[in-house]
């Protein structure tokens, strides 16, 4: 380890048989093929965030044949390096000012499998497209407004957290991506039937977007998800049939949303119950007497939902405001229906009353009127 010493030069007297080499926060600025020589068993040098620009000449790494990961994170670098072993599996280069990458840049790693270019910047469409051997790319921070198109079908793993991707096209890139990434972008509206082409996708997260929708039906977009992150969004309501025969699924971030109503159907016992976590704290939660279902629900799951007992709270009528939907007292919404029942048996009962009473007056003044005609005909017959 030879980190934070303010290095200008690869020390010597280095042991042979070193196979990790550390030179974090130094300031070498320079790399050549005589930086490593007597180090040809290293497997993977790491030198991060040196605070001026480095150059690295061509075939500095030639030699060192048992070369399998190479971190030159942090240095400033404007170009990827040249000369590059062919055996390389791993390169990171992210933090650095490499502002253009075009598929010629990366044809020496053809036979790369783990990328990271995180904070760089600019990268041709077709700048991954012949690393057949690529499982996991990460291009977070770097400004993207759209997903690269043509990439390799033999990705896994896909980072593109923290861009400003504002809509994922329909396409299949990436049809063999486990997972997806793409925390922190400004997606309003995500089209989930994308998803039947990933099928073997396990992970996707979604969060700290703008969504204001889940699909309608999970399982008709996917059946492998085992793992969706949605918090940090704005959806407001759940679709009816959301879970529903989403049995693969074993973990679901809903938190930090503007969720007011839960429907029974939304949470299927057949799928909840497989489940090893539910995240539903800081939403909107209206703890009417409708919410009953859900609060009895919420008492009995066996699914594991953490700051259930801090965070899951109600945010109105405002006397629940701040309140754990957990304890809602479900006996006052009990005496409220009952209150309702009473209420409406006597006003039933009143009017019936009421009724009755105006029906027996009019019977009474219909059976006396035609009496009444006869007497005063009778009277005026006898006066003429």
């Amino acid at each position: 380890m030879y980190d934070f010493r303010g290095l200008k030069k690869i020390p010597p007297g280095i042991p042979g048989e070193t196979t990790n080499l550390t030179l974090t926060i130094n300031h070498i600025p320079l790399l050549n093929s005589s930086s490593f020589q007597g180090l040809e068993n290293l497997i993977g040098p790491k030198d991060h965030m040196c605070t001026h620009s480095v150059k690295i000449e061509e075939k500095t790494f030639t030699k060192l044949e048992n070369l399998q990961a190479l971190y030159l994170d942090g240095n400033q670098l404007e170009s990827i390096p040249k000369g590059l072993p062919e055996n390389l599996i791993l390169l990171s280069l992210e933090v650095n000012h490499i502002f253009q990458i075009f598929e010629a840049n990366l044809s020496e790693i053809r036979n790369i499998e783990i990328l990271y270019l995180g904070q760089n910047c600019y990268y041709q469409e077709s700048a991954f497209s012949q690393l057949h051997n690529l499982t996991l790319l990460s291009l977070k921070s770097n400004n993207l407004s759209f997903i690269p198109p043509r990439l390799p079908t033999s990705l896994k793993e896909l980072y593109l957290y923290n861009n400003n991707i504002q809509k994922v096209m329909s396409n299949q890139n990436g049809s063999q991506a486990v997972w997806l990434y793409l925390k922190n972008n400004k997606l309003n509206s995500f089209i989930w039937k994308n998803l039947s082409y990933l099928h073997s996708l396990l992970v996707l997260d979604l969060s700290g977007n703008s969504l204001t929708t889940v699909p309608p039906m999970l399982s008709d977009c996917t059946t492998s998800l085992k793992k969706l992150i949605v918090h940090k969004n704005q959806i407001v309501k759940l679709t009816s049939d959301f879970l529903k025969n989403a049995f693969n699924l074993k973990y679901l971030d809903l938190s930090y949303n503007h969720i007011q109503n839960v429907e029974e159907s939304s949470f299927p016992d057949d799928v909840v119950k497989q489940m090893d976590m539910l995240l539903l704290h800081n939403n909107r939660f209206h703890c009417s007497c409708n919410a009953t279902w859900f609060v009895k629900w919420l008492n009995k799951t066996t699914v594991t939902i953490p700051k259930l007992g801090t965070e899951v709270t109600c945010a109105s009528p405002g006397a629940q405001r701040f309140h754990l939907v957990i304890s809602v007292d479900l006996l006052a919404c009990q005496h409220n229906g009952l209150s309702i029942i009473l209420y409406i048996l006597l006003t039933s009962l009143i009017l019936s009353f009421l009724t009755m009473s105006i029906l027996s007056w009019q019977i009474l003044y219909s059976s006396s009127y035609p009496q009444m005609y006869v007497h005063v005909y009778n009277l005026s017959c006898f006066n003429t």
